[in-house]
């Protein structure tokens, strides 16, 4: 869905050439919105969060994979 690709693309820092990235509170949020819609991408959008530089965004990811159902 259209929501789901941007909140995605928000979660994996959402910076593009000449734009700023996320914030990690920002990405952060991005990650526990995703782990609530119920979709069969959101696993794989949550793991590659898991693997964030920011311990805020890896704890929202592994918190949030208790929550999406496999």
């Amino acid at each position: 869905t259209n929501a789901l690709e941007q909140l995605a693309e928000l979660a994996q820092g959402g910076g593009g050439l000449f734009r700023r990235k996320a914030s990690a509170d920002t990405r952060a949020c991005a990650v526990s919105a995703i782990a609530r819609i119920r979709h069969p991408d959101v696993r794989g959008i949550v793991l590659k969060a898991t693997q964030d530089k920011e311990a805020v965004v890896r704890n929202a990811a592994n918190r949030a994979l208790r929550e999406v159902p496999e």
